[in-house]
C-alpha cells in the first residue's frame, strides 16, 4: 500500500475517510433503487403534477449537488492517477461470489455482468455443487437459480442455512410469483432477481444483500403472467 499524502494534513483520519465514502456509496444505492422505481412507475410531469413540491425541488437540489461533486471525480478516476496522488488501489478487493445456474450462457452472462465489481469464484450448475463450493471457498455472495437440477436453489439455501453459513443469498429465476418468493425470503434470500432485469438488478441486489438489505425485481408492467409483488 502506497502511503497517502498528507501535506497539507486530512483533517479526518484515512479510515474515517473509507468509512465516509463507504456509506456515501450504499446510501446511493438506496437512492438508485428509489429513484429507478419512480422513473418506472411516473414520468417527469406526473411527478410535478401529484408530487410534493418542496421534497420534489429538495430532492432536484441535492441530485445537482451531487453531481458538482461526483463529476470531478469521474473525471480525475478516468484519467487515472497523476504526479503525486495516492497510488493505493481504489477500494478493498472486490466481493467474492459463486455462482449456480444449470445454463452454462446464464452462467457467462452473470460473470460477465459482475466484472470487475466482484469476483466469481466458481461457477457451478446445480445446488450440491454450490453447497460445495461455498462450503470450500468461503464466499461473501452465492447467486442461486431457483430451479436446478440435483438440488434446487431454495433447498440449497436452507442447507447453508442449517450449516450455519454467512454467505449471502441472492437468487435468480425466470418468474416472479407470490408463492416463490416467499419460500425464497423463508430460505434466508436477500435478493430476488428476474432473469430479465439480470443487466439491471443482479449487481445492485448483490451490494443490496452485502450491506445486509432485501432486493427485489420489480416486474415489468403489462408483461405476460406478471405480479404487483413489492419488497415487504
Amino acid at each position: 500500500m502506497h502511503p497517502r499524502p498528507q501535506d497539507p494534513p486530512l483533517p479526518i483520519s484515512n479510515e474515517e475517510l473509507d468509512r465516509d465514502l463507504s456509506i456515501a456509496a450504499g446510501e446511493l444505492f438506496s437512492a438508485h433503487y428509489a429513484v429507478k422505481r419512480l422513473s418506472l412507475f411516473y414520468s417527469p410531469e406526473a411527478l410535478v403534477r401529484h408530487g410534493d413540491r418542496e421534497v420534489l425541488s429538495n430532492a432536484v437540489s441535492l441530485a445537482a449537488a451531487l453531481h458538482d461533486f461526483f463529476a470531478p471525480l469521474g473525471q480525475k478516476l478516468a484519467a487515472g492517477p497523476g504526479p503525486g496522488d495516492d497510488l493505493r488501489p481504489a477500494s478493498p478487493a472486490p466481493p467474492r461470489v459463486v455462482v449456480a445456474d444449470d445454463h452454462p450462457a446464464m452462467l457467462d452472462m452473470v460473470a460477465s455482468l459482475l466484472q470487475p465489481g466482484f469476483e466469481v469464484v466458481a461457477r457451478v450448475a446445480d445446488g450440491q455443487a454450490a453447497l460445495e463450493a461455498v462450503q470450500s471457498l468461503q464466499p461473501d455472495l452465492v447467486v442461486l437459480d431457483v430451479s436446478m437440477p440435483v438440488l434446487g436453489g431454495i433447498a440449497a439455501a436452507h442447507k447453508l442455512q442449517e450449516r450455519g453459513s454467512c454467505t449471502r443469498i441472492v437468487f435468480l429465476t425466470a418468474h416472479q410469483d407470490a408463492a416463490t418468493l416467499a419460500a425464497a425470503r423463508e430460505a434466508g434470500g436477500l435478493g430476488f432477481v428476474l432473469k430479465a432485469n439480470l443487466a439491471t438488478d443482479l449487481a445492485l441486489a448483490l451490494r443490496e444483500a452485502l450491506a445486509g438489505r432485501i432486493f427485489v425485481s420489480l416486474p415489468e408492467r403489462d408483461s405476460p403472467g406478471s405480479t404487483d409483488l413489492e419488497p415487504a
